[in-house]
């Protein structure tokens, strides 16, 4: 059985994963800690990423029926990423 769009915007998709919350908690670090000095880990930096930005990105590529969506920290990110896409 498939969701509507409706239902999968206001549930989490990924529930149980990393939290047992019907809602996903907000995270408010700016850092993440990391098990491994220069070791790679999904977040490090909260400009760069963060839990809370993969589920929206998550979601609005599911919304809009792609296969993914990306968030940035500020609109100049966001036009610096098109451009630089457009000029490579």
């Amino acid at each position: 059985m498939s969701l509507s769009k409706e239902t999968e915007v206001i549930f989490d998709v990924r529930r149980g994963k990393d939290y047992d919350s019907a809602n996903p908690p907000l995270y408010d670090s700016s850092t993440f800690h990391q098990k491994v000095l220069g070791g790679e880990t999904q977040y490090d930096y909260a400009r760069s990423g963060n839990p809370n930005r993969t589920l929206l990105e998550e979601k609005l590529a599911r919304l809009e029926g792609g296969k993914y969506a990306f968030a940035y920290a500020s609109g100049i990110a966001a036009i610096s990423a098109v451009l630089l896409t457009l000029n490579a």
